[in-house]
């Protein structure tokens, strides 16, 4: 139950332990993130997109050979974006840091902006795959939560330098 005290951005802090767990909720969030990227991973190691693909097979060899290499490297940089997270995530839970909890709240707003726009880049480009409203609908739910456990971690961070400075005093 303190942890889910912790995570919600109004409840009030009076220690340093309640800070520190609210401080820890923007590592949280940043988890949430590497099991999404985790998903997307696996997701697009095991089924490759089916419009990359038909295109690969469709094109010339040269173009073929230039797009396959984008979805190969678009693969290597998932998997390095959910290590880079994973790094962010242990740091966040060892020292958290407002600095970590504004970047990825930054992020977090940048890609929801990102998945709400991709209905309307969808329907403006021929061909296009279109995302999912079942997709849309879940990946807005989880930012919101990303971005409520970011704003209870900023807040814990906060309380908890106030508190370890008052106790320097």
């Amino acid at each position: 139950m303190s942890w889910l005290k912790a995570m919600n951005p109004n409840a009030p802090i009076h220690t340093e332990v309640e800070a520190l767990r609210a401080a820890r909720a923007s590592a949280i969030s940043i988890m949430i993130g590497v099991a999404v990227g985790v998903v997307g991973v696996a997701s697009s190691f095991v089924r490759a997109d089916d419009v990359a693909v038909q295109a690969v097979e469709n094109a010339d060899p040269a173009t073929a050979a230039v797009l396959s290499l984008g979805m190969q490297v678009g693969f290597w940089i998932g998997i390095a974006m959910v290590v880079i997270q994973m790094g962010f995530a242990v740091v966040q839970w060892r020292e958290p840091r407002k600095f970590i909890a504004l970047l990825f709240i930054v992020l977090i707003v940048l890609g929801l902006i990102g998945v709400l726009a991709s209905p309307l880049v969808a329907s403006m480009t021929p061909n296009a795959a279109e995302m999912p409203m079942w997709e849309i609908v879940v990946s807005v739910v989880i930012m919101a939560i990303q971005i409520t456990l970011h704003v209870a971690g900023l807040r814990g961070i906060a309380k908890l330098d106030a508190l370890r400075m008052e106790a320097a005093r």
